[in-house]
């Protein structure tokens, strides 16, 4: 709610004389994040940044946009590169110390899981979560690693195939997530997650017709994220 307030409040801000068309694609993307369409939105203001490399209003909402999206090291960075432009921007200053919290919360989480496996390392539920707490800081490698950990010590755990999907959906890899997809549908036919995850992944590569029949699958086994998924992707 804090970042929603502050991004109303910077619409209402003066902005410095730009291009038309850096302004238009910087409204759009303004648009696009009040619709909660992140993604987009970054597309639109990475585009306003190429007509003037120091526009910090869309440099900071990018990095808003990118800390929504949960990528939180790239939205610091642009945080930072707003402070290199204006040292004293404040909401930029005050963003850049909220999304450094998020990133710690998972690092503690981190460090918490990873003592637990001391005790024991065979703990699917602790490498999985350490897997997914790496994830979120982009430790997209170490996140692989945890995952093929669990799946050597428990080769029929579904669970870990998808998550193991997700990691390699972050190494720019959908064709093998979704083969991890396939193995942990196979183990468990009813893990709607699995069916919401590879519908994003056959909708990337542009297999929208089998993709929204995974998200509806998915939906239909209770997956609430997935529901919205397909009436956005698929309607």
């Amino acid at each position: 709610m804090k970042i929603r307030l502050v991004l109303a409040c910077l619409i209402s801000c003066t902005l410095h004389t730009y291009s038309q068309s850096s302004k238009d694609y910087f409204n759009r993307g303004m648009s696009k994040v009040r619709n909660q369409s992140y993604k987009e939105a970054i597309t639109d203001f990475n585009m306003a940044i190429e007509f003037d490399q120091n526009y910090r209003e869309a440099i900071y909402n990018r990095g808003v946009a990118k800390h929504l999206m949960k990528d939180y090291v790239a939205a610091i960075k642009d945080f930072d590169r707003v402070l290199e432009i204006d040292p004293l921007n404040a909401p930029a200053i005050y963003h850049k110390t909220v999304t450094s919290n998020k990133m710690n919360d998972f690092k503690g989480q981190i460090e918490e899981y990873t003592a637990e496996l001391e005790n024991n390392p065979t703990n699917l539920v602790s490498l999985n979560n350490r897997g997914l707490a790496k994830l979120k800081i982009n430790d997209t490698q170490g996140a692989l690693m945890d995952f093929n950990t669990a799946i050597e010590f428990d080769s029929l755990s579904a669970v870990s195939y998808a998550n193991r999907g997700l990691a390699k959906v972050s190494n720019k890899d959908p064709e093998g997530a979704i083969s991890d997809y396939n193995i942990a549908i196979k183990l468990n036919p009813k893990l709607a997650c699995a069916y919401h995850y590879r519908g994003n992944a056959r909708i990337t590569l542009g297999r929208k017709n089998e993709g929204c029949e995974d998200l509806s699958k998915a939906s239909i086994l209770g997956d609430n994220d997935a529901l919205t998924a397909l009436k956005k992707e698929c309607q």
